[in-house]
């Protein structure tokens, strides 16, 4: 599996140096893993992967999410009885 940015091929060579000096890696990936990442080609790679797209209507709903703003935890009366 090719490398998704600069970045990750980066991490992926320097993890198949060290597995390959004996040392423990970070990714804990076999030697033909690291290789075939780390030996992706650069060249139209981006340096860093960009996030996924959040969509703004998820957001700033209120408690309940679309057509619940304001519901939740009603207030309970003050002083004496409940009723």
């Amino acid at each position: 599996m090719p490398s998704v940015s600069k970045a990750q091929q980066g991490l992926m060579g320097a993890d198949l140096a060290r597995l390959r000096q004996g040392q423990q890696t970070q990714t804990g990936m076999s030697e033909a893993q690291l290789a075939d990442f780390a030996g992706t080609k650069t060249e139209n790679l981006p340096e860093h992967k960009k996030p996924k797209h959040h969509h703004k209507k998820h957001h700033g709903r209120g408690a309940g999410g679309p057509g619940m703003v304001g519901a939740g935890r009603q207030p309970k009366p003050r002083g004496g009885t409940f009723y």
